[in-house]
């Protein structure tokens, strides 16, 4: 082979190294952020159902935030928007855990860790 064989040859090797390395972090990354997602519906769902079974609509309508959120445009009941509010919560946990797996050391070795403190 000649001098510019094997430099696109080590090239290439260099890249596989590098994709080789990259892949766990990415693969954990995606795996989180779908389970957040999936997390994050079923948990407004189950927030909506609750809000709504304990009476929350009627006690904000009480306390006078519903008029308040219509006033402000919002058009879904405080149970659906406590279910909301909750379903992104638990999205943007996943997602920054997702972000961490995506930068951390271990997830070059193939170790995830979901939680650290």
């Amino acid at each position: 082979m000649d001098g510019w064989g094997r430099g696109i040859w080590s090239t290439l090797v260099n890249v596989g190294d590098r994709l080789a390395a990259v892949l766990p972090g990415l693969l954990a990354m995606v795996i989180l952020l779908v389970l957040g997602l999936v997390l994050g519906w079923l948990m407004r769902a189950v927030v909506t159902r609750v809000a709504r079974a304990v009476g929350f609509d009627r006690h904000t309508e009480h306390w006078g935030l519903g008029a308040s959120m219509r006033r402000a445009g919002i058009v879904r009941s405080p149970a659906e928007t406590l279910g909301v509010l909750c379903s992104w919560a638990v999205f943007v946990l996943f997602a920054g855990l997702g972000i961490d797996a995506l930068a951390s050391p271990d997830a070059r070795t193939g170790t995830v860790f979901l939680i650290s403190f």
